[in-house]
């Protein structure tokens, strides 16, 4: 049997009291993309005089149409060959003066340094994180520093997060703070269960956790204490928090989030589930259709040998297996017993012996789901639609690997271009900032860090005058075909050639073929390579005119005659010799 669970409403009670307006938006945005915004609803399938309408009900399907969209664009933006590579430059106008004159060399370390400071600090993994949760509920969060003497960010929720800015707009305290439920056995069987609150607040000197708080169910404040085994100071200068405000654009004052990417089409997802669901139960009806019997008098016919499903059997399999004393299940289990059914199957046989027994079997007609079909799939294109989401279908798929890339881009044009407008909302607003602050606990902290050349990457950092800025260089969206860079090297050729395009203006456009980062310093070499060539040449050509004025000197010189002497000839004596 279940064990007893005390004090169970209680805690709920006490755990609402605790949640905030902005927590409570966040929090439904968020359950739209994880698929747990129908929970505690009537299960889809209930029957009986206590079954609700099905408009009511919880669908049995709940399509992951918002979380493929984001990761759609998580895919675009970040995923192989996508992921910025990254160009810095002295942060100020003024002379940058080094050992070498100009700061070159301390460009060149800081760029290595940069590389593997996101390979140590999970940078990759956490930027994808922050571009989910920006794109869920309109804001992510990161943390940054320094664990075990090795960088490191982690991720946590915005909607427990309260952040407090500075006149700059960055981060200066962060408050993290929830509220949660605690089970606890008692020796006599039963389940206590309990309201905690969790609270973290980090700010420009310390990082401080509190011990866990009983929850009100007034919610009010609890007196707090500091755990001192998870408070320190981080003596990193600043607030090491990154706020992440997705196309927040232009907003009032008080709001700190920005836009999740699927705030305006929650009505369109739910009436998608719906249908789905409703489908998928006309298609059980479709592929087991429903008995009736006329004329039969109770007890009569065939005997209720069987049983109908359990509608527990899926949630005890992933709870592990169903209560009882030994095991007692904690969470949303609804405890329902199964209704007596009538077996049927191939060898399942129904008898009567009344001749005036009617028996009918209830079928739909071959194009019964059409309709339904069509209308989830109209939906299911609104939202990819508001989604700004081009899903490629089974057969796209199939023909995707043969396309050329500008077949790719104008298969997924209008995904493209709002993913344009995140490559920069997300790089200024996420990328640059947090690559700085990784900089900048480099700088603080470089004695006690085990990265390479940490100690030349702080000395860079003082002689550049502080942390450089950061210019993002993006790849291409699909990769081309060979047939592609050919023409695509041709044309930019052709328009050269022409007059119609500067040598600058073709390099910028092949810079991602060839994985330029700094076209700057191509067009310098290539202008070095043009000069020496042209030396060569002048060269060539001088030696070819000495050449040339040799041959010419040579042709030029008079031929012998016969007047003249033959050597050894004595004086007076004619040519013949006679």
């Amino acid at each position: 049997m279940t064990a007893e669970i005390i004090g169970q409403q209680e805690a709920l009670e006490a755990v609402e009291a605790n949640r905030s307006a902005r927590y409570r938006e966040l929090d439904k945005l968020e359950r739209y993309v994880e698929t747990t915004q129908y929970d505690g609803l009537q299960d889809w399938f209930a029957s009986g005089p206590q079954a609700k309408p099905l408009l009511e009900r919880k669908p049995c399907i709940a399509y992951t149409i918002v979380a493929n969209g984001i990761d759609s664009n998580v895919d675009l933006l970040l995923g192989s060959g996508r992921f910025p590579s990254t160009k810095l430059t002295p942060p100020f106008e003024s002379e940058v003066t080094g050992e070498d004159g100009d700061g070159d060399d301390d460009l060149k370390t800081l760029t290595t340094g940069i590389d593997d400071a996101i390979k140590q600090s999970r940078f990759r993994v956490a930027a994808a994180e922050v571009f989910k949760g920006g794109q869920s509920c309109g804001t992510g969060v990161s943390i940054y520093g320094v664990r075990n003497g090795r960088l490191f960010i982690d991720t946590t929720k915005a909607k427990w997060c309260t952040p407090e800015f500075d006149v700059d707009g960055r981060v200066s305290s962060l408050e993290i703070r929830y509220p949660y439920v605690v089970s606890e056995r008692r020796p006599d069987g039963t389940i206590k269960q309990t309201a905690k609150l969790y609270r973290r607040v980090i700010d420009g000197t310390s990082d401080v956790t509190f011990l866990p708080a009983d929850a009100d169910k007034q919610g009010r404040e609890p007196k707090w204490v500091a755990d001192k085994r998870q408070s320190f100071e981080h003596g990193l200068g600043r607030c090491p928090v990154i706020w992440y405000a997705h196309m927040r654009g232009c907003a009032a004052v008080n709001e700190i989030d920005g836009k999740a990417i699927h705030a305006r089409v929650l009505d369109e997802v739910f009436a998608l589930d719906v249908s789905l669901s409703q489908r998928h139960r006309a298609a059980l009806m479709a592929g087991d259709p429903q008995w009736t019997e006329v004329g039969v008098e109770e007890r009569s016919g065939p005997r209720a040998n069987g049983r109908a499903p359990n509608p527990n059997a899926l949630l005890a399999t992933a709870k592990g297996g169903f209560p009882s004393s030994s095991n007692p299940v904690i969470g949303d289990w609804e405890p329902r017993t199964p209704a007596k059914a009538r077996k049927k199957g191939p060898g399942e046989t129904w008898t009567y012996s009344d001749p005036n027994v009617k028996v009918q079997l209830h079928t739909l007609p071959g194009d019964a789901l059409q309709a339904i079909s069509e209308h989830a799939n109209d939906l299911r294109a609104k939202i990819a639609e508001g989604l700004a989401v081009v899903f490629t279908d089974t057969d796209s798929v199939k023909f995707a690997s043969s396309m050329s890339a500008k077949a790719m881009e104008a298969l997924k044009g209008r995904q493209l271009d709002r993913v344009d407008q995140y490559r920069e909302d997300f790089g200024n607003g996420w990328f640059i900032p947090q690559l700085q602050g990784l900089l900048e606990v480099i700088l603080a902290k470089a004695d006690s860090l085990r990265l390479r050349n940490a100690q030349d990457i702080r000395d860079s950092l003082g002689v550049l005058g502080g942390v450089p800025d950061i210019e993002l260089g993006w790849g291409p969206y699909f990769k081309s075909t060979p047939e592609d860079e050919q023409k695509l090297i041709e044309c930019a050729e052709a328009a050269h050639e022409a007059g119609f395009a500067t040598l600058e203006m073709c390099v910028r456009k092949l810079a991602p073929l060839f994985g330029i980062t700094d076209v700057e310093e191509i067009l310098e070499k290539l202008e070095e390579e043009a000069d020496e060539k042209a030396s060569r040449e002048d060269d060539k050509l001088l030696a070819e005119q000495k050449a040339m004025a040799a041959i010419s000197g040579a042709m030029k010189r008079p031929a012998a005659t016969e007047q003249e002497p033959k050597p050894n000839a004595l004086p007076g004596a004619d040519a013949t010799g006679d």
